[in-house]
């Protein structure tokens, strides 16, 4: 029933309202992992900035080291090549030294040897001769005189020569001592050199590791600083996410919202399961309807009265743990325990302009006479008469539709067919609760237009009984052309889409907005098309709850339900077809507006009309 529909659907919500929250928490979970990693992240960025701080500090220090070594190694360059320098200078000095003592020495030699090839040889000249013999002439203490002072003038230059050659010597060593050391000191300078250098390799190469760690460390950072903006562009989706779940959730628990407030409508409105009937206590002023258990109690003891209304006028009902004694002569209801009355009703939701009582309502069995009564308001006729005269094509006289004009309605009876009615009711409860359901958006069908007058627009409100149609699911006063046999059987038992014909937009029950439409149907021995029967024919108005319409643009044969929902799950409420171009129709184009809908309990037959053409 529609509280079981409403309670599968609060189901459904509730699943979903869970299905949410689950996902929910699983994005929460996410996010609090995500955030932990990025903190992770984070810290290994600080611990490697940290690294590289220290890194670049240390690679400062060794190249200040290195500058340091250069600086040294630059000075040790410069004194090697001042020593090599001196040792030059020192080797230029030995080497000229050596040879001036070389010319002394050779000169010395001439000297000595000089003399004697001097006096033999016959370039010696008079003067050298004459020196000889002076020296031989001279008397001999002369010449021992001159003997000793030669003597010793020769053995003072032997000491002069013997003393520069000490000297000479002396200085010799000494250069050869300087040149020793000297040749040392290069020696240890080209070690200390060789140290630097190695040192200064070792250096070079210590940086280039550090420079490569450096890069190496650059490039960590930098995958890290990827890998964060990637956490934080998912941190970011994963927040927007949640603000997305969390508006779905708002909207699904409003909702549920919405739907639990609409069951505690439907509870408070909810009829016996027997047939639809409410019953009602008045309090402060107002109707408020009796606890589905009381109502149920209330229901089989009226059915009781209405059978015996002599024995059976007082019942005794124990609702909430309350006993009411229930008098239906007087309607009037009194608590065993404190003895206060109230008034009390019974609302069978039947249209207002229903003529049989509640009781004939609530007893009535399949008996055809007592679904028909006679309309015999004059201005209702009128109405009736307005259909068949103005609807369609009628005013135009080069079509079938003009003989319309001058039909002539014989009888008009409402049929009141309580059971029927209470189904029709239950699919117009179904069909809200699929429209809250799917939230789908209704847009009413436009009526008259095939026709040249708003005729069915304006019947609408005329024909509704005192029950107003219900615009939520686009409920509307049809036309349906039938014969009398088959008006019988629809006034007991409905609209049966099975046994209908098969048709151009599928094999349902179709209806008209034009008289002249329905009028091709209406004869028994009808083809489908305007009959020049004269007999008296049937036209039923009915109301029909067209839903969410599919308006085809094609024909549609064999087909058993409407299309599916484009969006929404589920199908259309019925098919409508409008006036023009349609794909597959055997004409240039679609002359009527028809209505097709495939379920049976979607219409209610309202009035049986009798008429001549």
């Amino acid at each position: 029933d529609e509280v079981s529909l409403v309670r599968d659907e609060l189901g459904i919500a509730q699943t979903k309202l869970s299905d949410a929250l689950l996902a929910l928490q699983q994005e929460w979970d996410d996010r609090k992992i995500l955030e932990s990693q990025l903190a992770e992240r984070d810290d290994d960025i600080r611990l490697v900035r940290l690294d590289l701080r220290a890194e670049i500090v240390q690679m400062i220090a060794v190249k200040d080291e290195l500058a340091k070594a250069k600086k040294t190694l630059k000075q040790e360059l410069e004194d090697r090549m001042g020593l090599e320098s001196r040792l030059k200078h020192a080797e230029l000095a030995v080497e000229e030294e050596l040879a001036r003592r070389k010319s002394l020495e050779n000169l010395l030699n001439e000297r000595k040897d000089g003399i004697v090839p001097c006096l033999s040889s016959p370039s010696c000249g008079s003067s050298t001769l004459q020196r000889v013999r002076d020296i031989d002439v001279i008397p001999k203490p002369a010449k021992r005189r001159r003997s000793r002072v030669v003597s010793s003038s020769s053995e003072s230059s032997g000491r002069r020569r013997a003393g520069k050659e000490v000297k000479h010597q002396l200085e010799q060593k000494a250069l050869s001592l300087e040149l020793a050391t000297t040749r040392a000191k290069l020696a240890d300078t080209e070690l200390a050199l060789k140290e630097e250098l190695q040192h200064g390799r070792s250096l070079v190469m210590e940086c280039t590791k550090l420079e490569e760690k450096l890069s190496m460390e650059e490039a960590r950072r930098t995958s890290i600083e990827a890998d964060s903006e990637e956490t934080r562009k998912r941190a970011d989706d994963l927040a927007t996410r949640l603000q997305a779940t969390v508006s779905y959730l708002a909207k699904e628990r409003e909702q549920k919202q919405l739907a639990e407030k609409k069951l505690i409508d439907i509870q408070l409105q909810k009829r016996s399961a027997s047939h639809g009937a409410c019953w009602q206590y008045e309090m402060d002023g107002y109707w408020h309807p009796f606890s589905p258990e009381g109502n149920e109690q209330m229901q089989q003891a009226y059915l009781a009265y209405c059978e015996d209304p002599q024995n059976s006028r007082c019942a005794s009902i124990v609702a909430g743990g309350v006993e009411r004694i229930v008098d239906f002569l007087e309607m009037k209801q009194t608590n065993a325990g404190t003895r206060k009355t109230r008034p009390i009703h019974i609302n069978t939701g039947a249209p207002m302009q229903w003529e049989s009582a509640p009781a004939a309502l609530l007893r009535q069995r399949d008996d055809l006479r007592s679904f028909y009564v006679e309309v015999k308001d004059a201005s209702l006729l009128e109405v009736f008469n307005r259909l068949l005269w103005s609807t369609g094509h009628a005013w135009d006289v080069s079509t079938g539709c003009s003989h319309m004009k001058t039909a002539t309605v014989k009888s008009v009876h409402r049929i009141e067919n309580y059971q029927l009615w209470q189904r029709y009711q239950a699919r117009l409860h179904t069909m809200r609760e699929d429209q809250a359901k799917y939230n789908l958006h209704i847009t009413p069908a436009a009526l008259d237009l095939d026709g040249r007058e708003a005729v069915m627009a304006d019947s609408q409100h005329r024909l509704d009984c005192g029950a107003p149609l219900a615009c939520e699911v686009d409920e509307k006063i049809l036309l349906h052309g039938t014969s009398w046999s088959n008006a019988d059987s629809i006034v007991m038992h409905g609209f049966d889409h099975r046994t209908c014909r098969r048709g151009m937009y599928g094999d349902g029950v179709y209806f008209a907005g034009a008289a002249c439409k329905s009028h091709q149907y209406s004869c028994g021995v009808h083809s489908g098309k305007a009959s020049l029967c004269k007999c008296e024919r049937t036209l039923i108005i009915a109301r029909v709850a067209l839903g969410d319409a599919y308006y085809a643009s094609g024909t549609r044969y064999g087909e058993r339900r409407p299309p599916n929902r484009t969006g929404a799950a589920g199908t259309h409420g019925s098919v409508v077809v409008n006036p023009g171009a349609v794909v597959g129709h055997h004409m240039p184009a679609q002359v009527h507006q028809e209505f097709v809908i495939f379920d049976r309990e979607q219409a209610y037959p309202a009035f049986v009309v009798q008429y001549l053409p």
